[in-house]
């Protein structure tokens, strides 16, 4: 049935049901075409959003990881001037005691 032939004209089964193969491979071609392409969309479209959310969430935990871990690093240094005023003052107290001029004896009177 490849050249058009007279509408008048008579078929036989044989090139009706051969007609019918093609006509039906065709329009199952185009239905599982789309059925497919509506599947893919909306499978493509439901593990984009999972995976955007499940990405959000390891990136958020990540995210306070670092934080846990920066707070951990700098944690020992919080306060550190005032310590350091802290340690000088009393570590000239301490040479004020320990470097005073020493006080003379005085002697036993005889």
């Amino acid at each position: 049935m490849t050249e058009p032939r007279n509408m008048d004209e008579p078929v036989t089964r044989r090139e009706l049901h051969e007609a019918l193969e093609i006509w039906g491979a065709r329009l199952e071609e185009r239905i599982t075409g789309r059925v497919t392409e509506r599947v893919t969309e909306r499978v493509t479209e439901r593990v984009t959003a999972t995976l955007s959310v499940e990405m959000a969430r390891q990136i958020r935990a990540s995210e306070e990881r670092m934080r846990d871990f920066m707070r951990a690093l700098t944690e020992p240094h919080q306060g550190v001037p005032e310590r350091v005023t802290g340690l000088e003052a009393r570590v000239g107290r301490l040479e004020a005691k320990v470097l005073a001029p020493k006080r003379r004896r005085r002697r036993p009177s005889r």
